[in-house]
């Protein structure tokens, strides 16, 4: 077995090409330094300087009896890692502490931020933290891993890999850390739906297929960063831009310009500031599908069910129908060829909310929303009451027309008689209580916004009823009935 560790060590050394550019790498940030001081020192910041990763090792009880090399198997797994990442990280690794051994090893998606920096609080000064479980189960290794992005205090999904032989573990390993590594960026520029982002060590990149760059089609997450006066997180300072996406169209070196997809106006702003630091990480799905869930605002949300999804893909000018939301109010967005997609959430033929997402990238979604129901009471008691007006305006129309002929005929107590069930049917006084009483029940139970909407609503109807329901065709039958008794 050390026979196979040794050949493997002699395997990952860097070839001369590489260490060759590595190399030149170095002496590039060396000269702008000296030539440069200001852009080197604003560059070097970011650009050009590595990452700091902490990779936990966890290997189990029985993966550390039947390989009887731990020690030698994260050397070689390090010089893979060194190999692959080259001048871009700086990687360490170690065992986690003893009092998160287990979450490490058995449940890393139960671990928090709580917790760790409980037992080692420097390690959150990093910028990654990777975890590493290796497991034997039968004749294979079940190996485990997942990020926590320490700049944006973010937790990746958990990916999974299996290993059939002990030669290749840490071949296997090298690919598991890759696997949970999420390149992070800074935003440079914003104005309206386009963005530059720069990429964390992206000009020490010396290949194009290195970790720490992201290529055109990829997508990046927005994440806003408030910072307290020492540059540490505010509590609850570190959010994801919701429901905002910015795609990568093209990568020059560090330097990626993108289109941002959002739900809102702006959502980057026109700069950041001293205590706010705005990031974004790229989005690699690792579901096969997402639960959105649709839910009702407030302290006590409920499930909104009914709902209708419709999903737009890039450079498709049809919306495509999804789902409706079950009795739970979920609706599950499954992946597609393309990476991202616009939801739209619509409520009858109203449309309640555009949503950029990557489907799979986290196996659920929670979507507050207004609750719709009342509008829709609303809408259907105003279009009842339309119809009724529509209806007693025929009537009274109909009504007229068999006076007037009646007249005509010299029935005139016939005409009288139609004449008084003229008058007993609901006149614009009677319907617009009915439909005052109607607007004061909807109103009591909506926020302002929905008032506002509602007073739209019933403000037609009234206007209908005010044009339409009025007393002068009454008065001017009564008129031609008593002008028609009066000739002989």
């Amino acid at each position: 077995m050390a026979d196979h560790i040794r050949q493997s060590e002699r395997n990952v050394a860097p070839q001369a090409g590489r260490a060759a550019r590595w190399l030149a790498a170095v002496a590039v940030t060396v000269s702008l330094a000296a030539v440069s001081p200001r852009v080197a020192s604003a560059q070097s910041l970011w650009d050009y300087s590595p990452y700091r990763v902490r990779v936990w090792v966890a290997l189990s009880p029985r993966a550390t009896e039947q390989a009887r090399w731990t020690g030698q198997l994260e050397s070689a797994l390090l010089a893979r890692c060194r190999n692959v990442f080259g001048a871009g990280c700086r990687i360490d690794m170690a065992p986690p502490p003893e009092a998160l051994w287990h979450d490490v090893a058995r449940r890393p998606e139960m671990l928090t931020l709580q917790r760790i920096g409980e037992h080692d609080e420097a390690v959150l000064a990093d910028d990654k933290l990777i975890l590493l479980s290796v497991a034997r189960l039968g004749g294979d290794y079940r190996l485990t891993s997942r990020e926590l992005d320490c700049q944006t205090r973010t937790w990746l999904p958990v990916r999974r890999r299996r290993c059939r032989q002990e030669a290749a573990l840490a071949e296997s390993a090298m690919h598991a850390v890759l696997d949970a590594f999420t390149p992070l960026a800074v935003v440079d520029r914003a104005r309206g739906n386009q963005a530059t982002l720069r990429l964390r060590a992206g000009m020490l990149a010396t290949d194009d297929d290195s970790p720490v760059l992201v290529e055109p089609g990829e997508v990046m997450q927005p994440i806003l960063r408030r910072n307290d006066r020492l540059g540490n997180p505010q509590a609850g300072g570190v959010q994801p831009v919701a429901w905002t996406l910015a795609t990568v169209e093209q990568r020059n070196q560090s330097a990626l310009e993108c289109e941002v997809i959002s739900g809102y106006r702006n959502p980057l702003g026109s700069r950041g500031s001293r205590r706010v630091q705005r990031l974004a990480l790229a989005v690699r799905p690792a579901y096969a599908e997402t639960e959105l869930t649709l839910q009702t605002r407030g302290e006590t949300s409920a499930p909104l069910a009914g709902y209708d999804v419709y999903a737009r893909r890039p450079d498709e000018q049809q919306s495509q129908w999804v789902g409706r939301s079950d009795a739970a109010g979920v609706v599950r967005v499954s992946r597609a060829d393309q990476l991202w997609t616009v939801l739209f959430v619509t409520s009858g033929q109203r449309r309640l909310a555009r949503l950029p997402m990557v489907p799979g990238a986290a196996p659920q979604w929670i979507v507050r929303l207004d609750d719709d129901r009342l509008r829709l009471a609303a809408e259907g008691t105003v279009t009842g009451l339309d119809e009724q007006l529509v209806d007693l305006v025929a009537l009274r129309h109909v009504l007229a027309a068999r006076i007037r002929r009646k007249i005509e005929k010299k029935a005139l107590d016939d005409a009288e008689s139609l004449h008084r069930q003229f008058i007993t049917l609901d006149g614009r006084d009677a319907f617009i209580r009915k439909l005052r009483d109607r607007q004061q029940q909807a109103v009591r139970q909506s926020d302002p916004q929905q008032r506002e909407h509602f007073a739209a609503m019933y403000a037609h109807t009234l206007r209908m009823a005010n044009q339409y329901l009025g007393s002068e065709l009454g008065e001017q039958l009564g008129a031609e009935l008593k002008q028609a008794r009066q000739i002989p």
